[in-house]
């Protein structure tokens, strides 16, 4: 399952919806990559769980209540108590079709943002004063990455932008450019990955399906490319529209194996929900 781009924006979008305005009531550190806040807003009590998981990092509201997870308290629980706790939410800001989510906070203490890098392997949940890390779930030295350290005192530096295509406004030409450069047996999916920012292996497979009827479609049978682009574009308007279809596929268990903001339509029969 990918917490993906589009996934990001539309748990940005319903965070707006719910949660903004609100006030921070209390502060749990659930796991030593995981915070929960419990946020009051518009008259209801809303839980708000933030995981630096080196698999599934996420950050969503949950139906049930964040309960702190372990016995000692460490130095991020105890800054995010003294800088979050008490505070409103004031902003939700995803920079452009990249996993990142900044909540920004203002209160006694100023403004401070609870940010989430939500990469696999790389993820981390931050806070910052001012662009300062006052603390991380994952503390990052010099000697683990010496291009990008992130330590209590050190000026917040973001991950490097993917040098790939703009989804907002690719274009035929550049999408053929790509599968002229791909190796002819490579697959479609894979080379939409490559090439364009923000596709998911989950995305891009979506996004083969719906142009050509199957998912393993290789990249030397894509005579054509319109049909490619007119997908790509319908799949973005909910992007731009702020108006998510959500689904998920479940498995004979009754258990979530799969989800999106959008109709997974090449996984088989799809489930809508509301959240």
């Amino acid at each position: 399952m990918y917490f993906d781009a589009l996934t990001t924006a539309a748990v940005a979008d319903e965070l707006r919806e719910k949660v903004l305005g609100g006030r921070v009531q209390r502060v749990v550190q659930i796991d030593p990559l995981s915070l929960g806040l419990e946020i009051f807003a518009n008259g209801e009590r809303h839980q708000l769980l933030a995981s630096a998981h080196a698999e599934h990092p996420r950050l969503y509201l949950v139906d049930y209540k964040v309960r702190r997870g372990m016995e000692t308290v460490s130095p991020l629980l105890l800054l995010a108590r003294k800088h979050l706790d008490g505070t409103r939410l004031t902003e939700v800001e995803q920079p452009p079709f990249e996993r990142i989510l900044q909540l920004e906070f203002t209160g006694r203490e100023g403004q401070t943002t609870l940010l989430m890098e939500l990469i696999e392997r790389r993820a981390n949940l931050i806070l910052l004063q001012e662009n300062r890390v006052l603390d991380a779930a994952q503390r990052v030295s010099p000697e683990m990455n010496r291009y990008r350290t992130i330590l209590p005192g050190q000026t917040y530096t973001p991950p490097p932008a993917q040098e790939k295509l703009d989804p907002t406004d690719v274009t035929e030409f550049q999408l053929r450019q790509l599968l002229t450069a791909a190796e002819p047996d490579q697959l479609l999916w894979r080379v939409l990955i490559s090439g364009v920012r923000g596709v998911s292996p989950l995305f891009a497979r979506e996004l083969v399906f719906r142009a050509t009827g199957k998912v393993k479609t290789q990249a030397r049978d894509c005579d054509r490319i319109t049909p490619l682009l007119d997908v790509f574009e319908e799949a973005l308007i909910p992007y731009w529209e702020h108006q998510w279809q959500v689904s998920i596929i479940q498995n004979e268990q009754n258990q979530v194996k799969a989800f999106a903001p959008y109709p997974l339509r090449h996984l088989g029969p799809h489930e809508p929900v509301d959240s």
